[in-house]
């Protein structure tokens, strides 16, 4: 017959609470929201390879990059 292994008994895990800071929930807000943001918020523009127009939602460009005008 073989042996068992015996495991090491392990701790039970825990929570861990967050660090104690004295900001209050509102001061905490406000240095957040009044951050300027971390990455560029404006999208990116499309332009039509034969007319040059800018094209938008609900419009596409297709695959060969002409609007639906230049298409048909």
């Amino acid at each position: 017959m073989t042996e068992k292994e015996v495991r090491k008994r392990r701790r039970p895990v825990t929570a861990s609470l967050p660090p104690r800071i004295d900001a209050s929930p509102e001061e905490l807000a406000r240095a957040m929201f009044d951050s300027p943001p971390t990455e560029d918020t404006f999208g990116n523009d499309y332009h039509c390879k034969r007319c040059g127009r800018q094209v938008s939602y609900p419009e596409t460009l297709y695959e060969d990059g002409t609007c639906q005008d230049c298409h048909t």
